[in-house]
């Protein structure tokens, strides 16, 4: 396990442990984040250094691939007239080689490391990932245990419902309302009818004067 998965590992075990404590959960909780997201930060650092490694790597891999090609034709093309010069290529053909192999291994090496580097900052992302939306849930699920609490406490405070207590106050504005006469309009669609009608028979009183004074 690399050292990055270790800290980790450690890491959200002490979460875990933080928030089975009575204390400010929240305020554990969200310096864990904090130090969660500097670590994975410098991890990502990490990662493109080694990113960097294994580019390099591969350069030179391929560069030591062309130089035994080259080393190669070039023995061919002095062979014939310079036997020595021919064998000398042929002397840095190998040592070219010997490089090639030298550097694929150290790429696999590389790439397992790069792997490894990787999947731990994907793991750990994912975890960070689900420790923020407990957090939020549980912030959502306070604020809500919160308001009900309140309501007991005010509940408490009137020895009833608070509901019932709106409710009769309600009723005493309506009752006031009635006996000032300003009673609030319950039936505003009905109103609507009795006003219309009540203008229609204004409507033929109105035309019922004016044809007898015609007459």
């Amino acid at each position: 396990m690399s050292r990055f998965k270790q800290w980790s590992t450690v890491l959200f075990s002490r979460v875990d442990s933080m928030v089975s404590r009575m204390e400010n959960h929240e305020a554990l909780v969200d310096s864990a984040i904090r130090e969660v997201r500097q670590s994975l930060a410098r991890a990502k650092v990490q990662l493109g250094r080694v990113q960097l490694d294994r580019r390099t790597l591969e350069t030179r891999h391929g560069e030591a691939q062309q130089a035994v090609h080259s080393w190669t034709e070039r023995a061919t093309a002095v062979a014939a007239e310079d036997e020595q010069r021919a064998i000398e290529c042929l002397r840095r053909k190998h040592a070219s080689a010997r490089e090639v192999d030298a550097l694929a291994q150290r790429l696999v090496q590389q790439r397992q490391v790069e792997d490894k580097l990787v999947s731990d900052i994907r793991q750990v992302e994912e975890r960070l990932t689900g420790l923020l939306h407990q957090r939020n849930l549980l912030r959502t699920r306070e604020s809500t245990a919160a308001a009900k609490g309140a309501m007991d406490t005010a509940a408490s405070h009137f020895g009833e419902d608070v509901g019932e207590v709106l409710e009769r106050w309600e009723m005493q504005v309506t009752e006031a309302e009635l006996g000032s006469g300003h009673s609030v309009d319950l039936d505003s669609f009905a109103d609507d009818f009795v006003a219309s009608e009540e203008q229609q028979a204004l409507r033929e009183e109105l035309r019922q004067l004016t044809a007898g004074s015609k007459q």
